[in-house]
């Protein structure tokens, strides 16, 4: 899901805009990562658990994305 995700993310912004499992400076993963102008825009996939679960998941991670001290946070 993710490789299909990225692959058309660079057929749209192109190959240097598009990032996949992108390091975080404090060790998180970030799934895939897309650059417009000076922002970043974070996604997060979660494939298994309940729905509820898997919308749980992958916003907690993408606030701790937005908020956790870095130079190059999710844009709000």
């Amino acid at each position: 899901m993710v490789k299909n995700v990225f692959n058309q993310f660079v057929k749209i912004f192109g190959e240097k805009n598009v990032s996949g499992e992108q390091q975080t400076s404090y060790g998180a993963s970030i799934d895939l990562v897309l650059k417009q102008d000076n922002d970043y825009i974070f996604y997060e996939f979660k494939t298994s658990g309940s729905l509820r679960e898997i919308i749980r998941d992958a916003l907690s991670q993408l606030i701790e994305y937005s908020y956790y001290p870095s130079n190059k946070n999710a844009k709000n």
